[in-house]
C-alpha cells in the first residue's frame, strides 16, 4: 500500500553508504519520516496534494475505501482476539489486487499519448 523502499543494509543493521546516497530516488526524494507522516494522513506515502509526475490525479473514492479496508483487514491479522484474523489473509489479497489494478488502469487512462515528432512521421 505504501510502496516503501528499504535501504541495503550490511550483516550488522548498518546501511551501506551507496544505498543511502540511492535512498532519495528510490522513495522520489521522500525522507521514511515524510513517508510515514502522509501515511497515516492520506493511506499513500505521497501527499495527493502534490502529485508525483506518474500520479495524474488522486485516488478516487473507491481506491481509498479499499485502503481503509486494508488496513482494518492488516490490524485483524495482528490482533491475538481476533477470531477470524487468519481468514483476513484472503480479504487482504483481494483488496491488494483490486487496489494494484485500479491504480495502475488510472494511470494509463491518464497518460497523454506523446504525438510523432514531424521528422519520425515522415520517416515512415
Amino acid at each position: 500500500m505504501c510502496g516503501w523502499e528499504n535501504a541495503a543494509v550490511d550483516a550488522h543493521g548498518e546501511t551501506l553508504e551507496a544505498a543511502a546516497d540511492e535512498g532519495a530516488a528510490r522513495n522520489g526524494g521522500h525522507s521514511l519520516a515524510e513517508a510515514q507522516s502522509n501515511f497515516r494522513r492520506f493511506l499513500s506515502m505521497y501527499d495527493p496534494a502534490q502529485p508525483e509526475p506518474w500520479m495524474p490525479e488522486p485516488p478516487t473514492s473507491e481506491e481509498m475505501r479499499w485502503k481503509e479496508e486494508l488496513v482494518r483487514q492488516y490490524k485483524r491479522i495482528v490482533d491475538p482476539y481476533a477470531v477470524d484474523g487468519p481468514n483476513a489473509l484472503e480479504q487482504i489479497l483481494a483488496l491488494e489486487s483490486a487496489l494494484s489494478e485500479a491504480e495502475e488502469m488510472r494511470v494509463e487512462e491518464a497518460q497523454v499519448p506523446i504525438e510523432p515528432s514531424a521528422e519520425e512521421s515522415t520517416d515512415q
